[in-house]
């Protein structure tokens, strides 16, 4: 009897073609369950590039060096600096600032750098501009002249135009200061200083003429003389008008009648000679006369010459007159630095809009204010992103106890659209010290990085 011919050889033989069917079951559902997962895993890679791409916030590998961010820091637009650094001080909003007035110098404009007595500010600028185009304007260097280079007409209009109204609005004095103000260029030849202005004021009339008289020509006497007499009942407003505004700027007016005219500067000639001229107003602070000449002379310097604007310090915000002129009738370059743009902004959100908008470069710190978070959480935009959820289910498939059965066990995925924060709340008030986020106009994608401060490169 041979093999085949008895019971046992045919039920291995039913055994083996049975195991060897199970196994190539069992490898098929391995493939297929194979294939499978790699189709998911693959698909689910594809999703995550895509939400990346989406966001399209770019985590730098490396420090950023400021330096490197100077490019984008074009003093004929605007720079944002906003957020906390070192506790109470302000080392990285000083720095990009000093970045910006040096990115000034190499593309030869004028800065007007106004602070509150900044030390830290003041040193780093010191350290970086070169000496003959950097001058420092306040209590210890007195040389501020608002009316040196500028016509009687200009100077009128500088020191009594729309912004001087809620301080004088007597009509008439306009013609007796344009009266003492010839009186002076047309006799001693050269511009009065706001003192030399208000020791003239302080004259009566009668003693003013006479001087005219002696000064002028004839022609030039009798022009004078009608403008005296015409605006003589305003002197004693002109007179207290000018006595404050000198009060106001009492921390960078030149006060010196004696002094050099050539050592003095403005907002004008700062322009003229591309110069950073600093401008510490902190005697100002509370009283908006000497505020609203600077913002008289940033205005009409900008029409003629290349100038443009730091703020260095939030304080300045405080100032209506300072947000409305920035935000509606400035049209130059601006760098802003402040800790809290949106709470300084809290009353009025037109401000904070006006602001960001059109900025060629966004540099944004931590915030702890949650409703500031949140509003620039909103500027930076969102995205649509495709969200993964994973479910695991179990369960006994068909054939299960037998060899190479199949189960139900397993994990399904599944995938929903979203709108999504490119720049979450909860990330701008959980960033450490350095760490920034960057938005920059010549770049389509945010910049995560954390800043190196070297402003000029190594060579």
């Amino acid at each position: 009897m041979g093999f085949w011919d008895d019971d046992f050889g045919l039920n291995v033989t039913k055994g083996i073609i049975r195991t060897t069917g199970k196994i190539a079951i069992g490898t098929g559902h391995l493939l297929a369950n194979g294939a499978r997962i790699i189709r998911r895993n693959r698909k689910i890679k594809r999703v995550e590039r895509g939400n990346e791409d989406s966001r399209n916030v770019q985590e730098a590998r490396q420090p950023t060096s400021v330096a490197a961010l100077m490019q984008d820091m074009q003093p004929t637009g605007k720079t944002l600096v906003s957020g906390l650094d070192d506790q109470m001080s302000s080392p990285w909003r000083n720095i990009l600032s000093v970045a910006y007035a040096k990115q000034a110098v190499i593309q030869n404009v004028g800065a007007l750098v106004l602070h509150y007595g900044d030390e830290d500010l003041l040193a780093r600028l010191q350290q970086i501009i070169p000496s003959n185009k950097l001058v420092l304007v306040g209590p210890d260097n007195l040389i501020y002249d608002p009316l040196r280079g500028y016509s009687v007409t200009e100077i009128t209009n500088l020191l009594l135009n729309k912004k001087m109204e809620p301080y004088v609005k007597n009509a008439a004095c306009g013609i007796y200061l344009k009266a003492l103000v010839k009186l002076y260029i047309l006799g001693w030849k050269t511009n009065p200083s706001l003192m030399i202005l208000k020791k003239l004021a302080e004259s009566p009339v009668a003693e003013v003429q006479e001087v005219a008289q002696n000064k002028l020509n004839s022609e030039e006497y009798q022009q004078v003389s009608a403008d005296l007499q015409a605006g003589a009942a305003a002197r004693s407003e002109l007179l207290i008008y000018l006595t404050r505004l000198l009060e106001s700027l009492s921390s960078a007016v030149c006060t010196n009648e004696i002094l050099n005219i050539n050592k003095t500067v403005n907002v004008r000639q700062a322009a003229a000679q591309r110069r950073i001229m600093a401008v510490d107003i902190s005697a100002v602070s509370t009283d908006d006369k000497g505020l609203a000449l600077l913002l008289n002379e940033i205005a009409a310097a900008t029409k003629d010459q290349r100038i443009t604007l730091i703020l260095d310090n939030p304080d300045l915000l405080s100032s209506e007159a300072l947000r409305k002129f920035i935000r509606s009738e400035y049209k130059g370059g601006l760098c802003l630095t402040t800790q809290d743009l949106s709470a300084r902004c809290v009353d009025n959100e037109k401000d904070f809009h006006a602001f960001v908008s059109g900025c060629s470069l966004c540099v944004v710190m931590r915030h702890t204010n949650g409703d500031s978070a949140e509003a620039w959480q909103k500027f930076f935009g969102s995205y649509k992103k495709t969200e993964i959820t994973y479910h695991e289910h179990h369960g006994k498939g068909r054939n299960h106890d037998k060899f190479f059965g199949n189960s139900n066990d397993g994990e399904d995925v599944g995938f929903t659209e979203k709108i999504e924060h490119r720049v979450r709340a909860d990330q701008l008030m959980d960033i450490p010290e350095g760490n920034v986020y960057i938005r920059c106009r010549s770049r389509s994608s945010i910049l995560h990085t954390v800043l190196d401060p070297s402003i000029c490169e190594n060579k």
